[in-house]
């Protein structure tokens, strides 16, 4: 209840304490940078040590694809393989960085390598992160640092990067697209070679994942506005480039997928694929979309079975899915640490929200292609596909923030405003806000270096005198689903 009165006194409008900002070089970078180097240091310690055979499920897949690619020179079918169905642009890299760390004769460290590579393009989402801030605030140094407070220490990305998989990848080149497209479009002019490398950027962003698509379909829509808006001094030449760069150059594996198998974004969850699966619940409720607050008081691992929003935001501040293995579940402590850092991370979700309301509230006033536009355009298109997804392929392993790495600068951006406008609703009390925050960067168990010695894989689910709080829920579920199905709570059913 204290925590809720303190964020809710931060966000009431008052008279704002107007904070002085500081012009020296020197001030403007000491603080960043010491956010940044423990940053970097956490992330390339855990990928240099953590297992490449840990962290999600799907690790295999993974790295058979980045196999293949490097044994056979050839793209796989979505059949051949667990993961082949997803674009080639992460595998294509990582094969390279594999051969050339010596291939299948020097497997462990090769793919060691791999890791480290996916660990880097993580850490490049969080500098995107602080250069997004600087290009659109380029002043206000405290609004940059709260910003990058945030982006350098969210817990999804120590609990992914160390990872052998695409998701971290594919984050890195889509915001990147993201940050080009909002910094160009906006522009009264847009120069052909601008949009020759706009078009190359949004082409990787198809190669990388299928999410790339929205952020093309954002372009889109700004060519659109810019041409509604400036008719008499609109340049076709930059919007047919910006159009078809990426569809010539990104295109061809979504027209092989329709060719093959009549489906553009063909994936392991269909049939077609060879590789149709069913998991728990397989099926949703109008009850879980509209919920929220169970993550905050149970164990984060049933958070994805709770409801949708819970499980975005158990697996946003915590490894809620268990993955990662960083965390000891058989300590009963844990899920209480788990669940005090979820509470605690009320208060940059707050200022997030506060912050997508003042960048609604700033477009509605002016009505300009600003760049705020373009970052909530692809967050919103990105959210909803999530929502479309989950319904249908209604599983466990759909509820995930992984989808969401990819908007970590915008996130940063909503959040640094909404942080700063708090910062100067509190006055002089601001300094609880940072201690607030400070605190639950430090009491966050997955803000930490990984031990050389890694911790042991969960137990044995067939144990049950072993089992870790993560995997208690599975007992619940089943009561659950026969529960719901009795009550006729399956409106949103997939067999």
């Amino acid at each position: 209840m204290a925590l809720g009165a303190f964020i809710l006194y931060s966000l009431l409008p008052r008279p704002r304490l107007s904070l002085p900002a500081s012009s020296s070089i020197r001030s403007n970078l000491v603080i960043p940078l010491l956010i940044l180097i423990p940053n970097i240091i956490v992330q390339l310690h855990n990928a240099a040590t953590y297992t490449w055979r840990g962290g999600t499920y799907d690790w295999g897949g993974h790295v058979d694809y980045i196999k293949y690619l490097a044994a056979n020179h050839a793209l796989p079918a979505a059949t051949e393989g667990w993961e082949m169905f997803q674009p080639p642009l992460y595998y294509a890299c990582s094969a390279v960085v594999y051969i050339f760390s010596g291939g299948q004769a020097n497997d462990m460290q090769a793919l060691r390598h791999v890791q480290i590579f996916g660990a880097l393009t993580g850490i490049g989402t969080t500098l995107l992160a602080w250069r997004t801030l600087a290009t659109l605030f380029p002043r206000q140094r405290r609004l940059q640092n709260l910003g990058l407070l945030f982006a350098a220490n969210i817990p999804l990305t120590f609990c992914l990067n160390p990872f052998i998989t695409n998701e971290i990848f594919a984050g890195f080149v889509i915001a990147l697209a993201i940050y080009f497209a909002a910094t160009w479009l906006p522009q009264p002019k847009l120069s052909l070679s601008k949009a020759f490398f706009l078009g190359l950027v949004l082409a990787a962003a198809m190669l990388s994942k299928y999410t790339g698509l929205f952020i093309v379909m954002v372009c889109m829509i700004m060519l659109v506005l810019r041409c509604l808006r400036t008719r008499a001094n609109f340049r076709l030449a930059p919007f047919a480039v910006v159009l078809l760069v990426p569809l010539a150059l990104g295109g061809f594996p979504y027209l092989i997928n329709t060719l093959l198998y009549h489906n553009p974004l063909i994936g392991n969850w269909d049939k077609a694929s060879g590789f149709h699966y069913f998991q728990v619940p397989g099926y949703r409720t109008l009850r879980f979309y509209t919920t929220f607050g169970q993550v905050l008081f149970h164990s984060p691992g049933r958070s994805m079975v709770s409801s949708f929003f819970d499980g975005i935001y158990g697996t946003f501040y915590t490894d809620g899915h268990g993955y990662g293995h960083f965390l000891n579940f058989s300590d009963p402590t844990t899920p209480q640490l788990q669940c005090l850092s979820l509470m605690l991370a009320l208060i940059p979700t707050a200022g997030l929200f506060l912050g997508i309301f003042l960048m609604l509230r700033h477009l509605i006033r002016h009505m300009l292609l600003h760049p705020y536009l373009v970052h909530l355009m692809v967050v919103l298109f990105t959210i909803a596909s999530v929502i479309a997804f989950t319904m249908r392929v209604p599983t466990y392993s759909t509820i995930k923030a992984w989808y969401l790495l990819s908007l970590i600068p915008s996130l940063t951006v909503f959040a640094a405003l909404g942080l700063n406008h708090m910062a100067q609703n509190l006055a002089r009390l601001r300094y609880v806000l940072y201690a607030a925050l400070t605190l639950f960067i430090r009491r966050h168990p997955l803000v930490v270096l990984v031990p050389r010695t890694v911790l042991a894989p969960l137990p044995n689910a067939h144990d049950p005198a072993k089992v870790g709080p993560n995997v208690v829920f599975w007992f619940r579920k089943s009561y659950e689903y026969r529960r719901d199905r009795r009550r006729g709570l399956h409106w949103l059913t997939r067999g």
